[in-house]
């Protein structure tokens, strides 16, 4: 078109291109002027080789992209294997994301989304093969959001957080948190960890803390072990129940062992190895403060209550202004040992 000449592409004097760019002095290639509805660069490649290859030796970025597009992407990658990062460079990093943005919201700065109902795989994985490199790391900052969080999870018969094969453990820990602060609450929810259930759960046996050593041969392994080196309770329990027990054993298969057993209290001095105490005004009603049963008639052998008692002072003593004594039922059974106290009275006094 003689007299209509349109300039498409400018090659300068020092070999930069220019499509669209009057002045491409600014890179070894410019595009500008892109149509609407038109890719600045389509490259199709069909050959089993990169579509696209960058050797950069320069001390800066092979690719930079500055997009101001506010409901889209500024990198898209569809495929099978999207996206595969190596580190060959030491103090590096294999990737890295960062936001200075003074904005209030819920917009992550990394979201992982795996969005079909029928998928079965883990949506990240992460293999550390350095035998003392740590395998996540979070630095956090915040004083009351949390370092991890999950949302409304859906798992009913799953776990939310699992740690499986941990075999190779010798005095290491599946799980250690480690607090050195001084002011953990004590009257509020708070703590190092921290349970909580507000579910109306009465109809099913809920476990809020589940604890299993499933090895019958493993004698050694204590499912619970607490060390307490201050001067403060091993374990408190504050129970809103009115006929629910609050500790309980089930069904122990214990034959020759003690189902509870404090042992070694040396340090003894004022103290004693067990306290019970009441101070109710309730006079309604009869009530044991301990009470001991041995409900099969046949086990003749089972004491209620054994004391042994190796120093000059009493077995037992009572105390208090109220009316005291020991006291039978009428149907209280004789005994035939003379050594026996029942509510006949034989024996020597």
């Amino acid at each position: 078109d003689t007299g209509n000449d349109v300039e498409r592409m400018r090659i300068t004097s020092a070999g930069n291109v220019g499509i669209g760019d009057s002045d491409p002095s600014e890179a070894k290639l410019s595009i500008d002027g892109v149509a609407s509805g038109d890719y600045g660069i389509k490259l199709k490649q069909d050959q089993a080789v990169a579509g696209l290859f960058i050797d950069q030796n320069g001390d800066s970025n092979a690719i930079s992209v500055d997009c101001e597009a506010t409901g889209d992407y500024a990198v898209n990658i569809t495929g099978k294997y999207c996206m595969n990062i190596v580190q060959d460079l030491s103090s590096g990093f294999g990737a890295q994301f960062q936001r200075n943005i003074a904005e209030a919201g819920s917009n992550p700065l990394v979201n992982i989304i795996d969005d079909n109902a029928n998928n079965t795989q883990p949506a990240l994985k992460i293999q550390q093969d350095g035998t003392d490199g740590v395998v996540m790391l979070i630095d956090s900052e915040g004083t009351t959001a949390h370092g991890i969080h999950f949302d409304n999870p859906k798992q009913t018969s799953g776990n939310i957080i699992q740690i499986t094969n941990a075999e190779g453990l010798t005095t290491g820990a599946a799980l250690q948190i480690d607090s050195g602060s001084a002011s953990l609450a004590t009257t509020a929810g708070g703590g190092i960890i921290e349970v909580m259930h507000d579910g109306a759960s009465g109809s099913n046996v809920n476990n809020l803390i589940y604890l299993g050593n499933y090895h019958a041969s493993a004698s050694g392994t204590v499912p619970l072990f607490i060390d307490q080196d201050a001067n403060g309770r091993g374990i408190t329990i504050d129970s809103e129940a009115t006929s629910a027990p609050s500790l309980y054993f089930l069904a122990p298969a214990m034959t020759t062992g003690q189902i509870i057993e404090v042992n070694d209290a040396n340090s003894l001095t004022t103290g004693g190895c067990a306290y019970f105490f009441s101070n109710s005004a309730d006079n309604t009603s009869s009530r044991n403060l301990v009470t001991i049963v041995n409900e099969n008639a046949a086990a003749d052998k089972a004491v209620g209550l054994l004391i042994q008692q190796d120093g000059d002072d009493a077995h037992i003593e009572f105390t208090g202004a109220g009316g005291g004594g020991i006291k039978f039922q009428a149907s209280a059974m004789a005994s035939s040992d003379a050594n026996t106290l029942d509510d006949y009275e034989e024996g020597t006094w």
